[in-house]
């Protein structure tokens, strides 16, 4: 016994679906293969960038990231602005979270000081005896 509206989905199913050639010529088989390689090199560069980009908040800076790329129409040229970041931060070699977080405890400690030598000139010029 069958089921007469479930068995007729499955047929319009069947034949709606297009078989694929198995049998590609050697130029359809390299397009294919050279989309795959752009597609997958398009996802490489991404996730490079955005790690990149993570690197430089772990070092304590935020930034508008459409200003910083503005004009940097290539992943290329944006993971190189990104790297000039790092390299201006002080990350140098190698990219590691441990150097990021090194980074951003040496400019907390910076702005830290910054902050005291400010409130101690302002104290000693304005209560000063001369």
């Amino acid at each position: 016994m069958t089921n007469g509206p479930q068995d007729g989905n499955a047929k319009r199913r069947a034949k709606g679906k297009v078989k694929k050639s198995e049998n590609l010529s050697k130029d359809e088989e390299t397009i294919q293969k050279l989309k795959v390689y752009t597609i997958s090199r398009k996802l490489s560069n991404v996730v490079l960038i955005t790690s990149t980009q993570s690197f430089v908040v772990a070092c304590g800076v935020r930034r508008v990231w459409s200003k910083v790329f503005e004009g940097l129409d290539t992943p290329a040229q944006q993971i190189k602005k990104l790297k000039e970041i790092l390299h201006e931060l002080g990350m140098t070699g190698r990219l590691s979270l441990e150097k990021a977080r090194a980074i951003r405890e040496k400019r907390k400690f910076a702005q830290e000081l910054r902050k005291d030598c400010t409130f101690l000139c302002d104290m000693f010029f304005t209560n000063s005896l001369f």
